[in-house]
């Protein structure tokens, strides 16, 4: 872990402008991992009853922490000379995407498919506002809505899907689902809020005891997520 973080501290250090955005995603991703690292790390070893390794773990543990929390201030230092710049360019965007995700497209192709995207779900948006609020604005109309979803949990909401969104893939045979492919939806760790959701498939050794897990970030109507 330190010396993942020295080569993040020097990857900030090598860039001409910083961007606050990226200091904020990557602050709160760390400070997550001190959490964690406090205490649901403990917790996964609960059963271990060797007080030596419990002195070696604490020792280890007391480290890792003090070194990312060394790392977070160092983090909230910066952000008085960041930029509001978050672009990271076109040719960085294209790499990443080959990289992470295996996809070779164009910027220019991803704005168009976005953007009719965008379009499809606008003029949607529209139709069914005429029919919940004839004679009000799109705006006045989204208000409407918010006003009726005062108590809303967008994991329970989640759970209760699955089996909808379940029994409709396998009726339209529209995927085969098999058998261990067992669907959780759970709210997402602290130090992965940087994706609003993220979808994790079964282990191999693990399968049928964990099966497919989604994390998704509670964020509540109306409640706009930090950049």
């Amino acid at each position: 872990m330190k010396i993942a973080i020295g080569q993040i501290r020097t990857n900030f250090q090598n860039e001409a402008e910083i961007s606050k955005y990226h200091l904020q995603i990557t602050k709160d991703i760390f400070s997550g991992f001190a959490d964690f690292m406090k205490a649901d790390a403990r917790n996964g070893f609960a059963s271990v009853k060797d007080d030596k390794m419990w002195e070696e773990f604490n020792e280890a543990t007391n480290e890792v922490v003090n070194a990312i929390n060394g790392f977070v201030d160092w983090l909230s230092a910066q952000m008085i000379n960041a930029t509001e710049q978050f672009a990271m360019g076109k040719e960085k965007f294209e790499e990443m995407i080959k990289i992470i995700d295996g996809v070779y497209m164009p910027v220019a192709d991803f704005k168009r498919i976005a953007e009719e995207d965008l379009q499809r779900n606008t003029l949607a948006f529209e139709k069914a506002c005429q029919k919940y609020s004839p004679g009000k604005t799109t705006d006045e109309c989204f208000k409407a809505l918010l006003s009726q979803k005062k108590e809303y949990d967008p994991i329970l909401i989640a759970q209760k899907q699955v089996p909808m969104l379940e029994k409709f893939l396998v009726e339209k045979n529209i995927v085969q689902i098999p058998d261990y492919a067992n669907l959780l939806v759970i709210e997402t760790p602290k130090f992965l809020r940087s994706y609003s959701a993220a979808l994790f498939p079964p282990f191999p050794m693990k399968r049928s005891q964990l099966g497919c897990i989604t994390l998704l970030v509670p964020i509540q109507i109306g409640q706009k997520q930090n950049a």
